[in-house]
């Protein structure tokens, strides 16, 4: 090769040498300087874009300016304790505050030009897999009026930086612990498995305006996996198999809900030490639409659109055999504990379709169980809200299910609670269509030794209006062949007293037909039922119900043969003198 052709070679060698030589003392300066400089502006940002609030510290930054990458190690993210206090005395503090320790994170697509032409800061990417995060919830209901707003973030990172533009931040697999703080009784969740993303940060005029935007993202998605926690008393677990949420779509979605007692029957009475129901809860899904979980931390209120269950399954179990629940359950209706709810509630509706439920009774003279059950259960309720706007323009929740009873008995219902007062006011009512009531008998055999030789029951119709102390019950039950007879029935339990009584009532006997031939339909009318403080809502309505049932099944003959063999037991109870006693042994 002549030296003429080297020459260009040469020249282009030399110059790469050079850049390459340039790019190294770059990158010394950089490792020198400009990183000691990054991280002294970051400390700065943080705490200019907090108002003092917050403070990051670090053991190490790694940047490439060549490749715009960066790696930020020993990362830690808390609170200033002197402003934190402070803005404490003044009911000042942010509805959250968080602690983040990272033990490394990346960034990609570092963009220096803009950096240093523009101060604006632009990103591809961040992510992490190694880091703890700790949310705690400080949540005021009675913050000061006309408090003035914080000052906007992108206001205060002037005159350092005039933008900051993320595309895309990952976290994988993070830790995460929630903190509820409103009250004496701290409430907390752990997930071992959280992973987030948050899509196109902008921070500028611009975006602040968008009220479309959370935390200045486009979107901020996430979802925690095997999610698992216990109640207060520990009588209950609760797990989720996966937790999906998407601010920009508002829809949240749960996997494999679950709700069940945290110890076997015997250790849960006699850790309650009463009787009470055992639940079971298991729901394949469950959604949210127009969820708005931000709002539940700045306003305490919990916001959706629609919730939407499928498929659930509910097991209610309840032992008579240990003490009566002699706590009183006044003010415990549903609507009545909608409006003490300690937080604001506002769902449009609530939807459920192809629900199962079932009621397992154990008798405490008996010992035997019975069960009922529901199946095929869909329904809507609308209007859950204790927000006084909401109540103001709908003041009742209303609720219509419909579904199948033991086999094929279809009962459609409707109930009205009334928001506008705080006594449980409600109304009801029920269609029931016509039932061999024999499906009954392994229910009456083990809870009343009892079983159904013969009813038939027609289109039936149950209103019922009332409240908290008790309720007033329409009935139209039209039947043919009613037929009992008494099973053995063991004399120990506290129910035996009464035995005697329902042996006559029960035993061999045959009620007139309903309507009696020749005879009008009998409708039970406005039979009142004072209600058992100890006792349930829905235990209300079956025992305003079964009162109704006695109403109509006890007319005329039924009602005269009771009160004769009242006056035949009043009789028995008169005391004989001894004397007399004596003269008619003597007879």
């Amino acid at each position: 090769m002549t030296k003429r052709k080297r020459r260009p070679l040469l020249t282009v060698g030399i110059l790469l040498g050079v850049v390459a030589l340039l790019m190294g003392i770059l990158q010394i300066i950089v490792n020198l300087y400009v990183e000691p400089m990054m991280g002294e502006r970051l400390k700065t940002l943080v705490q200019n874009g907090s108002e003092g609030l917050y403070r990051i510290r670090f053991t190490d930054i790694d940047l490439s300016l060549w490749t715009g990458t960066a790696t930020i190690e020993g990362v830690e993210l808390y609170t200033d304790s002197t402003e934190f206090n402070r803005l404490k005395e003044r009911n000042a503090l942010p509805p959250v505050t968080v602690k983040i320790n990272l033990g490394k994170g990346r960034i990609k697509g570092l963009k220096m030009i803009p950096l240093v032409r523009s101060r604006e800061l632009t990103i591809d990417r961040i992510f992490s897999q190694d880091a703890d995060i700790t949310v705690y919830r400080h949540f005021q209901n009675n913050r000061p009026k006309g408090q003035p707003d914080s000052t906007p973030v992108w206001k205060l990172i002037r005159p350092d930086l005039n933008s900051i533009a993320v595309d895309l931040v990952e976290l994988d697999h993070i830790r995460v612990s929630y903190f509820n703080r409103d009250s004496s009784t701290a409430f907390r969740w752990n997930f071992s498995e959280f992973n987030a993303k948050i899509s196109d940060i902008r921070i500028d005029s611009a975006s602040a305006a968008d009220t479309r935007k959370l935390l200045y993202a486009d979107d901020i998605g996430f979802d925690v996996h095997h999610v698992s926690l216990s109640t207060a008393d520990s009588l209950y677990g609760l797990s989720m198999g996966k937790f999906s949420y998407s601010f920009k779509d508002s829809r949240a979605t749960v996997d494999s809900f679950m709700l069940k007692p945290a110890v076997g029957r015997a250790a849960f009475y006699k850790k309650t030490g009463m009787e009470k129901d055992i639940y079971t809860v298991y729901a394949p899904e469950i959604r949210l639409t127009d969820f708005h979980p931000e709002r539940y931390l700045t306003d305490n209120t919990v916001t959706a659109d629609s919730l939407l269950v499928s498929h659930a399954k509910i097991d209610i179990y309840h032992d008579r055999v240990p003490k009566d629940d002699t706590a009183s359950k006044l003010g415990h209706f549903p609507h009545q504990l909608l409006l003490k709810t300690p937080f604001g509630i506002r769902i449009k509706a609530a939807k459920g379709d192809d629900i199962s439920i079932r009621y397992t009774e154990k008798h405490d003279a008996t010992l035997t169980e019975g069960s009922l059950y529901f199946k095929n259960i869909s329904g809507l309720a609308l209007y859950i809200s204790n927000d006084p706007d909401d109540i103001k323009a709908h003041p009742y929740c209303e609720i219509k299910v419909k579904g199948r009873f033991m086999k094929n008995t279809v009962i459609e219902g409707r109930f009205k609670l009334d928001l506008t007062k705080t006594d449980g006011s409600f109304s009801a009512e029920a269609r029931i269509s016509p039932t061999d009531v024999r499906v009954l008998n392994p229910v009456t055999e083990a809870l009343g030794s009892a079983r159904f030789k013969s009813l038939q029951t027609g289109q039936t119709y149950f209103r019922i209006h009332g409240n908290e102390f008790g309720a007033y019950g329409y009935l139209k039950m039209p039947y043919t062949g009613l037929h009992m007879e008494l099973l053995s029935i063991p004399e120990a339990g506290r129910e035996a007293r009464g035995k005697k009584f329902v042996t006559w009532v029960v035993k061999n006997f045959s009620f007139n037909d309903n309507p009696k031939k020749g005879e009008p339909l009998r409708i039970a009318e406005n039979v009142y039922y004072r209600r058992d403080i100890h006792r349930s809502f829905f235990n209300l309505i079956w025992k305003t119900l079964f009162t109704a049932a006695k109403d109509v099944a006890t007319k005329e003959s039924m009602k005269k043969m009771i009160k004769k063999r009242q006056e035949k037991t009043a009789n028995r109870k008169v005391k004989v003198p001894a004397a007399d006693k004596k003269k008619n042994k003597a007879k």
